[in-house]
């Protein structure tokens, strides 16, 4: 129920043959090689706040010496790179929190070179859930008698999290998932007795 544009210099196409859900997914078109420069995309309008979510794969030439910019796909979000794949990537979740406000999401595929792969780009199973609570923050976090450690987690309704933890702010480490579909849920660290001190992030995943 998303309103969707298309433009650049060729339109994306609707898919059966490779999708995610295994029913019907949006392809880019083959770019000319012959020219420098080509681009196609996609848009759509959300209103925030709230998570958005899709699945992504791709297939595009991969330049080892190169920077990714020579042939990416990305999302962006009001015009800034929120993420980007390239070369043969398998099917990819990916979810990012939008706050308060009308934003554009625009997936584009460029190509900038010749090169080898299929050079094809696909995107599948696009949903955006509306929150009154904006992006997902963790809240009254405490330590227990017994060394462990519980924090509260207050996002939108129907969001799932990777909770991540370490001890020096630069090697985070998985310890547990949870889904939310209530927007509030809580979560023990069990083994944090373990550490002096310790840091929490959230990572928010795709339904």
């Amino acid at each position: 129920e998303l309103p969707w544009r298309l433009g650049g210099a060729r339109d994306w196409e609707l898919t059966t043959n490779v999708t995610h859900d295994g029913v019907l997914g949006m392809q880019t078109a083959l770019l000319d090689l012959d020219f420098p420069f080509q681009d196609c995309w996609l848009e759509t309008t959300v209103e925030g706040p709230g998570v958005l979510s899709f699945w992504w794969k791709a297939s595009t030439s991969d330049y080892p010496f190169a920077p990714p910019s020579l042939s990416t796909f990305q999302l962006l979000l009001d015009g800034v790179e929120q993420y980007h794949i390239y070369g043969d990537v398998d099917w990819e979740a990916r979810a990012l929190s939008v706050t308060s406000g009308s934003h554009t999401a625009r997936w584009t595929w460029s190509l900038r070179a010749n090169g080898g792969n299929s050079n094809l780009c696909w995107l599948d199973q696009v949903a955006f859930k509306a929150s009154q609570t904006g992006a997902p923050r963790i809240k009254d976090a405490v330590r227990l008698p017994d060394g462990e450690f519980k924090l509260t987690i207050d996002g939108p309704n129907g969001a799932s999290y990777g909770i991540e933890a370490c001890s020096n702010l630069q090697t985070w480490l998985p310890i547990g998932q949870v889904a939310a579909p209530d927007g509030v849920i809580t979560f023990t660290h069990q083994t944090a007795g373990n550490y002096s001190v310790h840091f929490y992030r959230l990572v928010l995943l795709a339904p």
